[in-house]
């Protein structure tokens, strides 16, 4: 599976697109409801604090909190300092699996 492949060969580019499929999935509701946050410092954590308020009922607790520790990996992949060395293929199959359960959440939830 391709998922595989880039969870054991490059964590870093793999936790920002688990990140970026939550991302984008919660925008689409926002958008979906004439809403968007402002770019800038705060914008992915306001994402995910949208997400907390108007899809709780969609999204389970656990994996709202696991979306938010997502965004914090991201953040580490993508600026830290040797990202590679804390991140490995369990924790991006992990965040893989609460992307896909996010964004059918929010498909669900445009859908109805």
């Amino acid at each position: 599976m391709t998922s595989d492949w880039l969870a054991e060969s490059d964590t870093t580019l793999a936790m920002p697109a688990c990140h970026d499929a939550i991302r984008k999935a919660v925008v689409g509701h926002m958008s979906a409801n004439r809403l968007r946050v402002r770019g800038g410092e705060g914008a992915h954590r306001l994402t995910i604090d949208y997400a907390r308020r108007e899809l709780a009922g969609s999204i389970s607790a656990s994996d709202l909190v696991d979306a938010n520790e997502i965004r914090q990996d991201r953040a580490l992949a993508e600026y830290g300092d040797f990202a590679s060395r804390k991140l490995n293929a369990t924790h991006v199959r992990a965040a893989a699996d609460v992307a896909e359960h996010i964004v059918n959440a929010v498909a669900r939830a445009l859908a109805s």
